[in-house]
């Protein structure tokens, strides 16, 4: 660790310290790309966008003036500062840090795993499952009633209506006046259906040998035994 920087007074929330030290273990980052990392991703975590500037200067770098944003352009786009983040948005279990997105982070982590250091494809791996949970699990977040509604109206305006009006909430659908009308259909086509199989019915029971003789139709086993 450089010895112009001091520990006890860094802010390494929201993740804390360890996680960033086995992190940089990992990558091999040294301690400025690592501070870096942590302002970076702790400033869009808390909803609090840090600049690449703001962070190389809160990380030790001492340039000044368009020097410091040239060394905080390229410190960002480090390999170093790239997994470092993309080990922490896996470790949010796979939220978007504002620096490196899902996708981003899954490209990053899966190359690591393809790597050649067992140490670095073990933390890959396990950073990858840790997402691939997330994007399983389900959400916390029920749906509201109206979505629900609008969910059932996509089956049945007329019983999305009739929930609505029971849970005492407005509702309303433009193809709920067509659902009767529909079902009316429906009930035809059905009836129309019924009545073309007992034609059929009856058109095969006549052809079949014995139909009218008052014996009904014979199976084609009575036959072989005749």
């Amino acid at each position: 660790m450089s010895a112009d920087l001091k520990t006890d007074d860094f802010d390494w929330s929201p993740l804390g310290e360890s996680f960033w030290r086995d992190c940089q273990n990992t990558v091999g980052a040294n301690e400025r790309q690592l501070r870096f990392a942590c302002v970076k991703h702790r400033g869009t975590v808390d909803h609090h966008a840090v600049s690449n500037t703001q962070a190389a200067r809160l990380a030790g770098y001492t340039t000044d003036g368009e020097a410091i944003r040239q060394v905080a352009y390229r410190t960002f786009r480090s390999n170093a500062v790239q997994r470092l983040l993309a080990f922490a948005s896996a470790e949010m279990r796979g939220s978007t840090d504002g620096t490196v997105d899902g996708i981003e982070a899954k490209r990053i982590l899966s190359g690591l795993a393809r790597g050649g250091d067992p140490s670095v494809k073990i933390r890959a791996v396990e950073s990858l499952m840790k997402m691939e949970e997330l994007e399983r699990a389900p959400k916390d977040d029920p749906p509201s009633l109206d979505e629900m509604l609008r969910q059932i109206a996509d089956i049945s305006p007329v019983l999305a209506i009739s929930w609505a009006s029971a849970e005492e909430v407005p509702f309303r659908t433009a193809d709920a006046a067509d659902e009767p009308a529909r079902l009316n259909r429906l009930e035809q086509l059905l009836v129309n259906e019924l009545a073309h199989l007992r034609v059929l019915k009856a058109t095969v029971a006549a052809a079949l040998p014995g139909a009218g003789n008052g014996e009904g139709p014979v199976s084609p086993a009575a036959r072989a035994e005749a």
